[in-house]
């Protein structure tokens, strides 16, 4: 009777030290993921940009697994105003430039790294070169947490690569 007793009991410590274990894990996960919420604004010097903008402030709300972004910025003497909401959990997003949900993004956290893919053009249309176009989106946040970058590869029909390097006015 001991003996069971005994296996018992350890079985249980295994079975708690399992879930103790597990939970540690998903703990640390969640570490690696950092808030990108407040108030950036575009430092012209260290980005690598096509096209000259002027008093570009992006504000984040980042409340997982919901990322809402607005971006105000000038451009040509035009203000303009955009609002995005990224989901982490594979839910449609929101881009107001477009007015509809994007259908074929993907945004996950890789490590510290928010990565986006976006897949557009014409699917089902054979055409030499593709019409499809993929954007591939990463944002990261410095270790001391005063700098956002924001770098997009765009690949298909034409490549781009642009990187926006943003300081943490809020």
């Amino acid at each position: 009777m001991e003996l069971k007793g005994l296996i018992n009991s350890l079985g249980l410590f295994l079975i708690l030290s399992v879930c103790v274990a597990q939970s540690t894990k998903n703990d640390s996960n969640k570490k690696t993921r950092p808030d990108l919420s407040g108030t950036w604004v575009l430092d012209n010097s260290r980005s690598q940009i096509k096209d000259k903008v002027v008093d570009y402030v992006l504000t984040i709300v980042h409340r997982e697994p919901e990322i809402r972004i607005t971006k105000k910025y000038k451009q040509g003497g035009r203000d303009y105003l955009e609002e995005l909401v990224y989901y982490t959990d594979g839910k449609p997003e929101f881009n107001s430039r477009t007015g509809h949900r994007d259908l074929e993004t993907l945004t996950r956290w890789r490590g510290n790294k928010l990565f986006r893919r976006i897949t557009s053009g014409a699917k089902g249309i054979q055409s030499s070169p593709p019409l499809e176009i993929v954007t591939i989106e990463e944002w990261e946040l410095s270790t001391d947490g005063k700098t956002l970058t924001r770098t997009i590869l765009t690949t298909g029909v034409f490549s781009l690569k642009l990187k926006y390097v943003f300081s943490r006015s809020s």
